[in-house]
């Protein structure tokens, strides 16, 4: 078994081939490519997800992580995943200091986009590091604040989990 306290986003096939891909450098055989590692003995750090949130899976569900995370996730059967990108490419105001946000130099900025506040995601998973580090901890908690954070910034009913892979 080979386990991590990562993963990339990758899934444990994608992981067990790059693993396979560095130990067959070290093959003083010269056997070329070997299956050293099987799909089946990587653990990653989200692996459990796959198993133990079949409750989410035909849910709406937030995804933090890396590009290669929204992939891993569909794989795992979330058929309602959306991508933390995804989801600030449709909500543009919700980072004020990226481009396009809904601040510069002090002025508000409108972006003449009507944004629909449909999602209302049943959970946040946190699969990886997002590239933008700001940007996923300003939309995860107006998330975990309100299921409409650009209509209602505060419902005190509105109560969703956020399941951490490594934190």
């Amino acid at each position: 078994v080979f386990m991590t306290n990562g993963g990339g986003g990758r899934t444990e096939k994608q992981y067990a081939e790059v693993m396979n891909e560095k130990l067959s450098q070290f093959d003083s055989e010269g056997r070329g490519p070997a299956e050293y590692v099987r799909e089946n003995q990587m653990i990653l750090s989200y692996t459990p997800f796959r198993t133990h949130l079949t409750h989410l899976k035909n849910e709406p569900v937030l995804i933090v992580g890396c590009p290669r995370a929204i992939h891993t996730a569909r794989k795992y059967g979330f058929t309602r995943a959306m991508a933390l990108s995804e989801y600030a490419r449709r909500h543009p105001t919700m980072n004020p200091f990226k481009k396009g946000g809904c601040e510069k130099d002090g002025k508000v900025i409108t972006t003449g986009i009507k944004e629909r506040w449909n999602e209302n995601f049943r959970a946040v998973l946190v699969f990886t590091d997002p590239q933008d580090f700001f940007e996923a901890l300003q939309i995860v908690t107006d998330v975990l604040l309100s299921s409409r954070p650009g209509e209602q910034e505060f419902e005190p009913s509105h109560r969703i989990p956020i399941v951490f892979s490594n934190p």
